[in-house]
Order: C-alpha cells, then structure tokens, then sequence
C-alpha cells in the first residue's frame, strides 16, 4: 500500500466518522423531540 493510498483511506475514514458523528446527533435531537411530543400527548390524555 503507498502512502497515496493510505492518505486516501484516512480522508475516507474521517468522512465516515464525521457522518457517523452527525447522524449520532441528528438521532438524539430527533429523540428528544419525539419524547416531548409523547409526553404532551400523555398529559393531554390525561386530563
């Protein structure tokens, strides 16, 4: 394997982490989201 190579592998890697990152995020965010509105439904239905 040559150094071009293994640059190519890293930038291909760091993508992959970054993307993993954001999809990590865009899933905690959506989480939270999705427990507030069940959460408002449940006191709705409560009363």
């Amino acid at each position: 394997m040559d150094s071009k190579e293994v640059v190519l592998l890293k930038k291909a890697l760091e993508r992959q982490k970054k993307a993993r990152q954001q999809a990590e995020r865009i899933l905690e965010e959506k989480s939270n989201e999705l427990y507030e509105v069940a959460s408002h439904l449940r006191e709705s239905n409560a009363k």
